[in-house]
């Protein structure tokens, strides 16, 4: 299992919605990691939507699920919708344990 976590970001030319993949760990440490993604992509005028897909996600503990609702606040500061997308099974059992999967997760997902 991955010590740590690493994120990938995508913004094809003239999309509005931005991807980032997050790859191993979601807890506190990648706080930091995802909001300096975050400030990069706000301030971009024609973001409108952030999906962030978890796939890749190993383990998410508490802290994870805090960075996920911080990141969502964040975005939402800005008019932008963010969402998790592609949730690895584990993450997912999580987020419907919790009832953030109602908040964090697109309908339908």
């Amino acid at each position: 299992m991955s010590s740590r976590s690493d994120v990938a970001v995508y913004l094809a030319d003239g999309s509005t919605i931005a991807e980032i993949m997050l790859v191993g760990r979601v807890d506190r440490q990648a706080d930091a990691l995802l909001g300096a993604v975050l400030d990069e992509l706000l301030v971009v005028p024609r973001v409108l939507r952030i999906e962030i897909d978890t796939a890749m996600v190993q383990f998410c503990d508490r802290g994870g699920l805090t960075v996920f609702l911080r990141a969502q606040k964040q975005a939402a500061d800005f008019g932008v919708v963010l969402h998790i997308v592609r949730a690895a099974p584990a993450l997912l059992r999580v987020l419907e344990a919790t009832g953030l999967s109602q908040l964090l997760t697109p309908a339908g997902s």
